[in-house]
């Protein structure tokens, strides 16, 4: 798999490796993301578009501002 040329070494051993992680990681924000959507369409569901693009915004830029202010120590050396 492509995951496992872009890992190193080191992340691909024992039970909690590199796949299983990234697998967890999706499903657990497959899982927020179905709450967030049920949440904003309590109220009717003319609201859900508009409701749920504005925290996605939010979101989208701390995500690029957290890793713009962390890249460097992201690399890792194998």
């Amino acid at each position: 798999s492509l995951l496992s040329k872009t890992i190193p070494k080191s992340f691909a051993k024992g039970t909690f490796n590199s796949g299983l992680l990234a697998t967890e990681a999706g499903t657990f924000g497959r899982a927020i993301g179905d709450v967030a959507i049920t949440v904003v369409g309590l109220p009717g569901i003319q609201y859900v578009l508009n409701w749920t693009f504005a925290p996605l915004i939010a979101i989208s830029l701390a995500t690029i501002l957290y890793t713009s202010r962390v890249y460097a120590k992201l690399a890792t050396d194998d």
